[in-house]
């Protein structure tokens, strides 16, 4: 009764039966421990909500209000859910797979048709004066179906149209559903579902995608959508997505993405699962996968990131780049700049048995890091010619290395870094060869302050020397 009068303009019927049980024991209503899946209902979805399952079976139906968000429990597979609010009725086809919390946006619906002339019980059934003056009805015409369709110029019908097998356009070609394939060399459009290929050297314009859409142009999908988006200028899904976006130029999706997004240009997305490949840039607000691009950018991301410059708020896993910049970093960190909120940010004072002044810059995540430092040895000045550093010669220094800090907190005990470094040994500034001195050395932090620590530590030196340059003292 209820799945027969949800479409009419009376509403929704329930039909009541009386039970009288009887008998000892718990009766299981819900066995909450057959849920698989999520389903999501968005805040900006509002009205009489059902949900069926495909073969038309009543899931659940409750009255939301817009701004809340409820999430249903159910099992893995296809559903229907339909929105009544106001007269309007909406409807969305979707399948949860195992384990998925599927958010459901307002983009994912389309109209569920116009509603059907009902009378209350006992009364005659309407006239045809009556049916006739519902505009709705009135307004309406009916959708034909055909195997095979073609046209070189778009038609009124068109919308009215599905097709079950091929549809052929030149200039334009659309239909209301399409099961099958479409192919135009102009523009291909399919208001609601398309299951199966589009192919078009311009634009390609579906609703809920479950196939592939390939074009020279752009594609489009409105709603849920899986399969495989190609194109040699922009791929965009205006709801979730699973499965490949390839471009040339841009790939959008303004849902959750589960798979490869891959593009020349820039890739954008909300919420992805997957990977990013780009020669431009990944955009997401959350991403769970890698990031490979020339610029990496999420607001939260868990997993691997190489690219010249990387972004984020909250990261996890690991980051590779030539600069890194986050708020939070709760994974590891390596760049030549690394700007982490919580990581590693200090600049050191020290004297070794090779330079007897040194300040550095140490940049980095949780653990490792990376340092730039700058020497300088007092000494005598070097005699004009090969390159000869001794024991008491002026030199000067520059460098980089990269470490490991692993945090103590026990007492003044604060850390203990592991560090190699290369340092380029000249007898002034202005010279650019030198010897190239090589140290591995362990530092432990006594802290002396909240900001403050004293250094203490050991080190291994190895002195490389080529071309008529040489070196055959320290201190």
């Amino acid at each position: 009764t209820l799945a027969r009068t949800e479409r009419t303009q009376g509403g929704p019927q329930h039909a009541a039966y009386e039970f009288d049980l009887t008998g000892t024991g718990d009766m299981v209503v819900t066995d909450v421990r057959t849920t698989q899946a999520g389903l999501v209902l968005t805040p900006e979805l509002a009205g009489r909500i059902s949900l069926r399952q495909a073969g038309g079976a009543l899931v659940a139906e409750l009255r939301k209000p817009a701004g809340s968000t409820v999430e249903l429990g159910l099992e893995a597979g296809s559903y229907l859910v339909m929105i009544e609010n106001g007269g309007v009725s909406l409807e969305a086809h979707l399948t949860l797979a195992a384990g998925e919390h599927l958010p459901l946006a307002r983009a994912a619906f389309h109209p569920g048709g116009p509603p059907e002339v009902a009378v209350a019980r006992g009364d005659a059934p309407p006239s045809a004066e009556t049916v006739s003056a519902a505009p709705t009805l009135a307004t309406t015409p009916a959708h034909e179906t055909t195997s095979f369709k073609a046209g070189f110029l778009p038609r009124s019908i068109d919308g009215r149209t599905d097709v079950d097998g091929f549809s052929f356009g030149f200039i334009a070609d659309r239909a209301a559903s399409l099961t099958g394939m479409q192919l135009s060399l102009g523009y291909n459009q399919v208001d609601r579902d398309l299951r199966g290929l589009q192919l078009t050297v311009a634009v390609n314009l579906a609703g809920a995608l479950a196939g592939a859409q390939i074009s020279a142009g752009a594609n489009v999908a409105r709603g849920d959508s899986h399969g495989a988006q190609v194109a040699a200028g922009a791929n965009v899904i205006d709801g979730n997505f699973r499965g490949w976006q390839t471009a040339a130029g841009v790939n959008v999706t303004t849902g959750r993405f589960t798979g490869l997004q891959s593009a020349a240009g820039l890739n954008l997305l909300d919420e992805g699962y997957g990977l990013q490949l780009s020669g431009g840039a990944n955009v997401a607000r959350t991403f769970r996968g890698a990031q490979i691009g020339v610029v990496n950018v999420a607001d939260a991301s868990d997993g691997f990131r190489l690219g010249v410059v990387n972004v984020g708020r909250e990261t996890r896993g690991f980051q590779l780049g030539v600069v890194n910049v986050a708020a939070r970093d709760d994974g590891e960190s390596f760049a030549i700049l690394n700007l982490i909120g919580n990581g590693i940010h200090d600049v050191v004072a020290y004297g070794t048995d090779a330079l007897l002044s040194n300040v550095g810059l140490e940049l980095g995540g949780r653990h490792l890091f990376t340092s730039l430092s700058f020497s300088y040895q007092p000494g005598d000045a070097t005699a004009a010619g090969p390159v000869r550093l001794a024991r008491g010669s002026r030199r000067w220094g520059y460098g980089g290395g990269i470490g490991w800090r692993q945090p103590i907190g026990f007492g003044p005990l604060h850390h203990l870094d592991i560090e190699a470094v290369t340092t380029n040994l000249v007898p002034a500034l202005s010279d650019g060869n030198g010897v190239m001195l090589d140290t591995l050395r362990v530092t432990l932090a006594i802290a002396v302050h909240q900001q403050l620590s004293i250094l203490v530590g050991a080190g291994a030196n190895v002195v490389v020397a080529t071309d008529s340059r040489d070196f055959d003292g320290l201190g």
